[in-house]
């Protein structure tokens, strides 16, 4: 025990005792004297001197049932019957453990597992274990070690250090609460066991454990009774009796008392949760009623929305027919005007397109011909309330009522052309009763600010009459207003594009037949675009709203708005257009001629 080393608890191991090579060495020098010692035998010296003359020392083999020697041993495989390292053998378990023990302790306080652990020893040419056998060892081993280590503990017992006191008393209060509760348990089964054997001695069952560790509690402190049987006052000790069975029922019925109140608050609870798993199934039945009722409400309320948008669309499809009718009528008109003014003087006429007559007539173009006498304003006249009675018909049969048309003014000096507007009149409008306004749409009337990006706009080109369908089939409300210019107008109708949702604005692009897909902008060009598509100016004169000469004129640059039509005459000019003259390309009327 001396010489025992602690290495193995830093990781450190000795030395093995001896090598494979030299633990063969031994075992051959063995069998060899074993040999020598049967030589004494009279019956077997004959085959010891065989054997003996047959031994090879170099090679140590020797076969006795065909007398096979070294010399053949190269012919032979030369295999081990246990395939690396040393066959087991038993060795006992002990501190002074040796070299393989020494591995194994290594190893495992390490970390390593079982199976590695004998894998190395067969490696490194050790015994041969099992996993199953290492594992075991190293337990004896530990437990062995351990036992060692105590018993130097105690004998060498080291002092104590600041701070251990502390610990110790903390550790023992953790390790009290985990036996609290077995030490009470414990208490109570040794005085159930104490009442019991008290009943065998007793021959009969008088006194429970609380009894028992009761009286044996008063014994010890002096506080108990003597039997009373020697007790001289028996009165005394009856009364004592009877307080105490009368304390005990006072504490029982309290107790039942307590287990009824207990009892009966369970009671109500469970009906308290039964009731309210009742009035939660009945307040589900009514929500399911309530929204069945709701979404029955909302069918017929989406089935009327619907009954009534078709009925909206049939008239004003119809009234769309009687629209576009009269305005192929007066584009009819106006086409054979053109060609009796062409035959007559051999010139095409362009007129001067959306140019409002002013009362000033300063400027340029102020002044209009008015080519329609009074019986013609007067058959006009007869002609919107004929349209209007036939507006009445159509919203008789589609069962719904329509605002009728406001009559537009016409006077002596108003323009019945489709191309120009009335002098400070608006056209008329239609709105079907019902409508509501769209939800970014303004509700007080400001005129819209005319710019750059709406004298550009190509709807400028659109004349009044299909400015105002465009309003009529969109729903826009305000209508135009008597002092509203059709410039505008035009802007005012992009303000309220550019005010719709993206949403909305998909909505009016399929409803137009245009294409729904891009951008808000991309939308509003493509909306925009499609309504100068469908115009006369466009369909009749390949008209564009970026046309020099059509901007030349065009009312809306005028005023502030001037220097836009100078920067356009001026990048016509460098792109080597011609530009016509005022002094040469007007006449009188305020009409341009053109060859």
């Amino acid at each position: 025990m001396a010489d025992l080393s602690l290495e193995m608890f830093w990781g450190g191991a000795p030395a093995p005792l001896n090598t494979p090579d030299e633990a063969l060495a031994q075992l051959r020098e063995k069998e060899f004297t074993k040999l020598r010692a049967a030589e004494s035998d009279s019956d077997r010296d004959e085959t010891l001197t065989e054997i003996l003359q047959l031994w090879d020392p170099a090679t140590g083999y020797y076969n006795p049932q065909n007398g096979e020697t070294g010399e053949v041993t190269e012919e032979r495989p030369n295999k081990r019957r246990v395939f690396g390292g040393l066959a087991a053998v038993a060795k006992r378990v002990s501190a002074n453990y040796d070299s393989d023990d020494a591995r194994i302790i290594d190893l495992k306080q390490q970390g390593y597992p079982d199976e590695h652990v004998a894998r190395v020893l067969i490696d490194e040419g050790r015994m041969r274990y099992a996993s199953k056998t290492v594992g075991s060892r190293w337990l004896r081993l530990r437990k062995i070690l351990q036992k060692y280590q105590d018993e130097r503990l105690d004998d060498e017992l080291s002092d104590w250090h600041v701070g251990e006191d502390e610990m110790l008393k903390n550790i023992k209060e953790e390790v009290d609460k985990k036996f609290t509760e077995l030490i009470q348990n414990l208490e109570k089964k040794k005085w159930q066991d104490v009442s019991i054997y008290l009943a065998h001695k007793t021959k009969t069952r008088k006194y429970t454990a609380k009894a028992c560790r009761e009286r044996f509690d008063g014994l010890i402190d002096g506080s108990a009774l003597i039997p009373v049987e020697l007790d001289d006052d028996q009165e005394g000790r009856r009364k004592l009796r009877d307080e105490r069975i009368a304390a005990a029922k006072a504490r029982r019925i309290i107790i039942e008392q307590k287990e009824k109140a207990v009892q009966a608050a369970k009671v109500a609870r469970a009906e308290e949760r039964k009731q309210e798993k009742i009035d939660a199934i009945k307040h589900r039945q009514k929500e399911i009623l309530r929204k069945e009722d709701a979404r029955k409400e909302n069918r017929r309320v989406r089935e009327k929305k619907e009954g009534t948008r078709q009925a909206a669309r049939v008239t004003h499809g119809k009234l769309d027919n009687v629209i576009r009718r009269q305005e192929v009528w007066e584009q009819e008109k106006l086409r054979i005007e053109l060609e009796i003014y062409k035959g007559i003087t051999g010139k095409v006429l362009v007129r001067k397109i959306y140019l409002p007559a002013r009362s000033s007539g300063k400027k340029r173009g102020s002044t209009n011909v008015d080519w329609i006498s009074s019986n013609e304003n007067s058959d006009e006249d007869a002609d919107d309330e004929e349209y209007i009675k036939r507006a009445d018909s159509v919203a008789s049969e589609s069962g719904r009522p329509v605002k009728k048309r406001i009559l537009r003014a016409r006077r002596a000096s108003s323009k019945p052309s489709s191309f120009i507007e009335p002098d400070s009149e608006s056209d008329g409008e239609f709105t079907v009763k019902g409508t509501r306004p769209t939800a970014n749409r303004p509700q007080v009337f400001t005129k819209a600010t005319v710019t750059r990006e709406s004298l550009l706009n190509p709807r400028t080109i659109c004349s009044n009459e299909e400015l105002g369908q465009i309003f009529v089939r969109r729903d826009i409300t305000p209508a135009r207003q008597a002092d509203e210019s059709h410039a505008e107008v035009v802007a005012r109708l992009a303000e309220f594009d550019a005010w719709l949702h993206v949403s909305e604005l998909r909505k009016v692009c399929r409803s137009e037949h245009v294409s729904a897909v891009g951008r808000k902008h991309e939308l509003l060009a493509r909306l925009a675009e499609q309504d100068a598509e469908s115009s006369y100016a466009r369909t009749q004169h390949g008209m564009y709203s970026t046309d020099i000469h059509f901007m030349m004129t065009y009312n809306g640059y005028e005023g502030e708005n001037q220097v836009y039509l100078d920067e356009a005459k001026q990048a016509a000019r460098e792109r080597g257009e011609t530009i016509l003259e005022d002094s040469d390309d007007y006449n009188a009327d305020g009409d341009t001629m053109m060859d």
